[in-house]
């Protein structure tokens, strides 16, 4: 896995249509929130982790142009969001 401190590290250009999932203590790092990038429906091996949702949110609105969409009835319970 690759952790970063900001998604301005990250460069999206590679990916067909990316995607950040904002995670509230998930099952793989339960004492952490984390925002996972995926290349679509696939997972990358990028990451960033922070202690509050605020965190990750506020720098995926500074860093990227993605837009933020509620998480849907059917996601896995620790999903908190998806950015598009």
């Amino acid at each position: 896995m690759r952790t970063v401190e900001s998604f301005a590290q990250v460069d999206f250009s590679g990916l067909t249509i990316p995607v950040i999932v904002v995670y509230f203590h998930p099952d793989d790092d339960p004492e952490m929130c984390v925002a996972r990038v995926f290349d679509m429906d696939k997972p990358t091996d990028t990451l960033m982790r922070a202690e509050s949702i605020w965190t990750l949110e506020e720098d995926i609105r500074r860093s990227t142009r993605l837009i933020r969409l509620e998480r849907m009835a059917g996601d896995e319970p620790h999903i908190v969001s998806v950015w598009m």
